[in-house]
């Protein structure tokens, strides 16, 4: 028995199963999951490791060769590159596309286990790290206030970090461009050693005076008590009043002889100068030209990014009105803004082309209930589809609302082709229920084999090897499940609705004026068709010539990997020679902020020039130096602006040409800036 007649002789069961797919879709679209890009498995490691005060000859020699040997043996591994900057050793591990992440991830990790003994004592533990589209920042956020930048990273970090972290969702939120205290202790090595004090012991007394050790637990009156011994120093003063030594010497005004049975202690600042300030490092970070810091926030893998956006930005408001009111918070990059604009694009599409198809319906049948049925249709191939995504475990991201939006039109196809051939028997005088029969089952064939001959280009794509593949294995994928969705309510549901919706009595008018326009079409075809037959010469030639045509307008076409997005915001990165210093650096950075200034469209600009005192691992990754700078340049609304983020990137390259520095502007900071990494259009190997 055909699909078609067990759903027309079942109608109950369709509506039931057409009810269910209805709640169990709408249901599955709320639980999956949003996000920029799909989960990539991209088989690249990176080792970063942290080697503090460390020039980078001496980093690349005693941190990054030990773990270039230590990974050089790795089976599977296709390529290993090294980054040795100052205080900073990258080595990115590049594995066949075969190879699990998860399986790389760990022959890495044991690997670098081997390496303890190794590495300097003063080198931090190497961190290891996976190209993940979810390691990019759900929100990036520029906090200036009134103090300087190391009172306001004081107060960031007890105020604001704390709430944000407490925000469910957020995995983790790091400070950028921070200037943490120090204390810094000069001795004097001739008052050391005139009492008797080495450099290496006052070093021990540092250490064992500046630690806390667990001293067991006790147990009163059913209370359990952890005890705890020893403090951590807070301020420059408790350190000058630490205790280093005794001074046999009794004080030099001594009375009656007592002064030796009082003891006299040397105090650390007595031998030294204890003094608090902001840390060297940290470079210059600045938002608008005011100092700032910049708070990335992480979000939990699997979490809705959309979601998780919100609860931010309830949180930065509840602390614009709280103890924060008199911070200055801006929002430099958002991820769920451009996910939220995505679905408004797709939404859009979807509408425009659900009602284009109704509208041309109608134009050639002329009839309210077939209008009606495949308005009914559409919809529900789009909650269908949803459900086959839940299953399929896709998420809601750039390439699946691409999917959805490529699927819209073609989800309508086989819907038509049925409907029309059920109408076109209905009208020859057959009853609706025999209509809808030999009319769904007379085109079932055609259709499926349609369908399947569409499904052959998009389900490849699920196998092909590479980045490609990775970014566009959802994307075929997502059509794959429309057409199927498509497919199977043209043929169960629309004859079932045709059986109850089309009526015995016709519209005259609407028929006379349907079988007018049509008849019109037919003869004008057939004008048309008779015309080449009847020139076969001259229109094989017109078509070459249109051909020859077409093909020669194919160079001036662009190529991309991915077509650019206008998100908004611009990524810049300035560098000058190696060891140029800090202010050299910033007095350039000023310049190009002064032409950025003179564009309209410009809203923020961040720059933080240098190396940063507190950085995440996304900071590490970028292994910033004095002769660099990254600016984010935020530009108004896409709707408010006659250009695009690429002509203004275009524009900015072209009015800092003369500046003295090297350049780069991306205006993609998603898969452009997440692809860039894997290499750039154009690579050297220069090897000798």
């Amino acid at each position: 028995m055909r699909l078609s007649q067990l759903a027309i002789r079942r109608p109950v069961t369709i509506a039931m199963a057409v009810v269910f797919v209805l709640l169990f879709g709408i249901l599955s679209l709320n639980r999956l999951g949003l996000d920029l890009l799909p989960k990539l498995n991209v088989p690249f490691i990176t080792v970063a490791t942290v080697y503090p005060n460390t020039d980078a000859l001496t980093v690349e020699e005693e941190v990054t060769k030990p773990i270039e040997a230590a990974l050089g043996t790795i089976d599977g591994l296709k390529k290993l590159e090294s980054y040795s900057v100052e205080n900073i050793s990258i080595v990115v591990a590049q594995f066949h596309w075969t190879t699990p992440v998860s399986q790389a991830l760990e022959r890495v990790r044991s690997n670098l286990d081997q390496l303890v003994t190794v590495l300097p004592s003063a080198a931090q533990e190497p961190l290891v790290l996976t190209l993940d589209p979810a390691q990019l920042p759900l929100m990036v956020v520029s906090i200036s206030g009134p103090e300087d930048l190391m009172e306001l990273t004081a107060r960031v970090k007890e105020t604001v970090i704390p709430r944000l972290e407490r925000v469910p969702g957020v995995a983790q939120v790091s400070i950028l461009g921070g200037r943490d205290k120090e204390i810094h202790i000069n001795y004097d090595n001739e008052k050391l050693r005139a009492h008797n004090i080495s450099p290496t012991l006052l070093e021990q007394f540092l250490t064992y005076q500046n630690m806390v050790v667990p001293g067991g637990v006790i147990a009163i009156d059913d209370t359990r008590y952890y005890i705890k011994t020893g403090m951590h120093f807070q301020s420059a003063d408790e350190l000058r009043e630490m205790i280093i030594g005794q001074n046999p010497e009794p004080p030099e005004n001594d009375v009656f002889g007592l002064g030796a049975l009082v003891p006299q202690f040397i105090r650390l600042g007595d031998v030294a100068d204890v003094v608090e300030r902001a840390s060297r490092e940290g470079g210059i970070n600045r938002t608008d030209g005011k100092p700032a810091l910049v708070v990335r926030l992480f979000k939990q893998a699997g979490e809705n990014t959309v979601a998780v956006a919100d609860r931010v930005k309830e949180a930065l408001a509840e602390l614009e009105s709280g103890s924060g009111r008199d911070l200055d918070y801006f929002i430099l990059n958002d991820q769920s803004q451009f996910i939220r604009q995505s679905i408004v694009n797709l939404e859009q599409n979807g509408l425009l082309g659900a009602a284009l198809a109704v509208l041309v319906l109608f134009f050639f049948l002329r009839n309210i209930q077939t209008i009606t049925i495949i308005a009914f249709a559409i919809p529900l191939s789009v909650v269908l589809t949803f459900v086959f995504m839940y299953f399929g475990k896709l998420t809601l991201n750039l390439m699946t609302l691409g999917g959805l939006a490529l699927g819209v039109g073609m989800l309508v196809d086989n819907s038509i082709v049925v409907l029309e051939n059920i109408y076109r028997l209905y009208r020859e005088g057959k009853d609706p229920k025999a209509a809808s029969l030999d009319g769904s089952s007379q085109v079932a064939a055609a259709i499926t084999a349609s369908t399947l001959t569409t499904l052959a280009v998009f389900v490849p794509l699920a196998y092909v090897g590479g980045l490609a593949g990775e970014l566009f294995k959802e994307l075929g994928l997502t059509v794959s499940f429309a057409l199927l969705a498509s497919l199977l309510v043209a043929l169960t549901v629309v004859p079932v609705l045709t059986t109850r919706l089309l009526s015995r009595r016709e519209d005259v008018a609407h028929e006379a004026v349907r079988f007018s326009f049509t008849d019109k079409l037919r003869e004008g075809y057939a004008r048309l068709l008779g015309g080449f037959l009847k020139h076969r010469g001259k229109a094989l030639v017109i078509t070459a010539c249109l051909v020859l045509i077409s093909l020669s307008l194919l160079p001036r076409l662009g190529i991309e990997f991915l077509p650019p997005m206008d998100q908004s915001i611009l990524s810049m990165e300035v560098r000058l020679p190696a060891g140029t210093p800090t202010d050299k650096t910033d007095q350039v950075v000023r310049e190009v902020e002064e032409i950025l200034w003179a564009m309209p469209e410009v809203k923020h600009i961040n720059a933080q020039i240098g190396n940063p005192a507190t950085r995440d691992f996304l900071a590490l990754l970028q292994a910033s130096d004095t002769n660099m700078a990254q600016l984010l340049v935020n530009l108004t609304e896409s709707h408010q602006r006659e250009r695009t983020a690429a002509q203004l990137a275009q524009q900015i390259r072209e009015k800092t040409s003369h500046v003295p520095a090297q350049i780069t502007v991306n205006e993609d900071l998603t898969i452009g800036a997440f692809t860039g990494f894997l290499g750039g259009g154009i690579a050297l190997q220069i090897r000798g």
